[in-house]
């Protein structure tokens, strides 16, 4: 018979030597020390504790006063006597029941004795429980018990729902040190410096008698270069009423300003003279879904035109094309177009370009494909368009704020798709040209009127305004053009600009400063473009830009301020 080898561990061999260390110490069998807690006392063996233990282990090997007199005095460590029972369990048995009333005990336990083993457990613990609700006071124990991942979960936590965090009650109980930190954070998401600055103020108003000393502190965590001038003055006023202005001082928050404005004398070594991740921004010509010849597309993208590249942005909620897209201010809205399974579509959706997030916002009266799409008086309209039956509209809507819904507007005189239209508080809404339509009409005080034809029809053509003027280029009348025709406001007269180099039409197209960009659409051979141009108004000049990482038509485009870090990747 051959030999037969077997090697296993012995489970319950291990249990079983566990138990009856337990017991020994349980019933002081064999015990060589005592610990002495606070108000309880209890036996021990030296090497269990110092197997547990480097910090034990070091007591009962020196010639220290525990191993003189086998004792060791934890009163003055540990006030908390409720869990030295527990403890002791822990490094005889490693059994441990954790729960939130006896966790910063076991922390302490593990931070003293070095017990690692102990330390992630807890982690792991609150890991687990880790919410929004919660985070700031994680953090915060995370801070002082030094478990570095926990706390830089918990960061990440509250810098993406700064907002949110900021609203539960225990942020107002938090220490000074762990809001300094949380504020000075360079990822914390706000959409302004000022939220910085009330935050702090509210958490010292809160118990203004304890806490009016550290007001000082505000210069720690507020860029206050990059406060609204309200808020500025608003800080200016509560530090000078505070009799805080000593030389010093003044020089400081004086700096701060000047700094800011002033990139030559600009220090990039001092924090608080650069802004926040989520403030540093980059303008870019954002594009949202389109259709590639197979499918509807959900994705947005960004152009980068200091940088001449294009960067992922996050993706509509519904994909879409021939939909409206306009910006206010760092605000994207999306409204209509249609889906590939739904037809024409009445939602719409809002970016926000420092959060890099889309909600819904509601949904339009109309179903509207092809629609017009603008901004007058700060408010969002939309015109025209194609309904689920495709049927040409002449109706016009606007989105109030106040109560956040739709509401009807006054009809144009004529029903349009595919056209242009734009609005300017100065000049009014201009609804301009749509399929086998020339005809422009401008309203004033809700009031539509004819005003000067264009030469040709145009359907699908890029249409942006640009101070008295507006600007119409390319679009369909029976084949592509890429002509430009220029609407003088004043004098109502149209005028002939230089010819794109690329006839097109259902393309996407914005405007940044003095330079307009049309990106992608389709041609009179009916092929999906990728190519770019941008024409600048000051010269009548047009240039390529880098092409579209993909042939689109029915895109749409905007201009919006995006946090860098957001459109670091680079697409190639």
């Amino acid at each position: 018979m051959a030999a037969v080898v077997e090697s296993k561990f012995d489970k319950q061999h291990r249990e079983g030597l566990l138990n009856s260390l337990s017991q020994y110490q349980i019933d002081g069998n064999f015990t060589d020390v005592l610990l002495k807690f606070k108000s309880k006392e209890i036996l021990a063996h030296r090497v269990i504790l110092s197997a547990a233990s480097e910090v034990f282990a070091a007591m009962f090997q020196t010639n220290m006063k525990e191993t003189n007199e086998g004792i060791v005095d934890l009163s003055t460590i540990y006030g908390e006597t409720d869990l030295s029972k527990e403890f002791i369990t822990y490094i005889y048995t490693g059994f441990i029941s954790l729960d939130e009333h006896n966790i910063e005990g076991f922390l302490s336990f593990s931070s003293y004795f070095m017990m690692l083993n102990l330390k992630q457990k807890c982690c792991r613990f609150l890991e687990k429980a880790l919410q929004l609700s919660n985070s700031l006071d994680i953090f915060d124990i995370a801070s002082h018990f030094q478990c570095f991942e926990l706390k830089e979960k918990c960061m990440k936590m509250i810098e993406e729902n700064f907002d949110k965090i900021i609203k539960y009650e225990n942020f107002l109980r938090m220490r000074n040190n762990t809001i300094l930190e949380v504020l000075s954070s360079d990822g914390i998401q706000v959409e302004s410096e000022d939220l910085v600055l009330l935050t702090y103020l509210k958490w010292l108003d809160h118990d203004w008698k304890q806490r009016s000393n550290y007001f000082n502190d505000v210069f720690k965590c507020v860029r206050t270069g990059f406060l609204s001038g309200q808020c500025f003055d608003m800080l200016t006023s509560r530090f000078y009423s505070l009799s805080l202005s000593t030389p010093e001082n003044i020089l400081m928050i004086t700096n701060d300003a000047m700094c800011v404005d002033d990139s030559a004398t600009l220090d990039a070594s001092k924090e608080n003279l650069q802004p926040r991740h989520c403030l540093d921004t980059s303008t870019v010509i954002m594009t949202t879904g389109g259709y590639d010849g197979n499918s509807c597309l959900v994705s947005s993208f960004a152009f980068l035109p200091n940088e001449c590249n294009w960067a992922h942005l996050a993706p509509m909620q519904t994909s879409r094309h021939d939909h409206g897209t306009v910006s206010i201010g760092n605000d994207l809205f999306v409204a209509g177009g249609f889906n590939s399974r739904k037809g024409p579509l009445n939602t719409t959706e809002h970016y926000n370009s420092m959060s890099n997030k889309w909600r819904d916002l509601g949904h339009m009266h109309f179903k509207r494909k092809s629609l017009g799409i603008s901004v007058y008086q700060d408010k969002l309209f939309v015109s025209g368009g194609l309904d689920e039956n495709y049927n040409a509209l002449d109706s016009v809507e606007f989105y109030d704020d106040e109560s956040r819904c739709w509401k009807v507007f006054p009809n144009m005189n004529q029903a349009r798709y595919s056209h242009g239209f734009v609005g300017s508080n100065q000049y009014g809404l201009f609804s301009i040209g749509g399929w086998k339509c020339a005809t422009v009409e401008r309203c004033v005080d809700g009031e539509w009127r004819m005003v000067a034809e264009m030469s040709n029809p145009r359907a699908g053509a890029t249409n942006v305004i640009h101070g008295h003027q507006i600007y119409v280029c390319g679009g369909y009348n029976s084949e592509c053009v890429n002509s430009l025709e220029i609407y003088n406001i004043d004098n109502g007269t149209w005028t002939q600009g230089a010819s794109a180099s690329v006839a097109r039409w259902r393309a996407g197209y914005a405007i940044s400063e003095n330079t307009i960009y049309i990106i992608g659409g389709r041609d009179s051979t009916w092929q999906y473009l990728d190519t770019v141009e941008s024409y600048d108004i000051d010269t009548n000049k047009w240039n390529f830009e880098t092409p579209l990482p993909c042939k689109l038509m029915g895109l749409r485009c905007s201009v919006v301020k995006v946090p860098k870090h957001y459109v670091n990747n680079i697409m190639k």
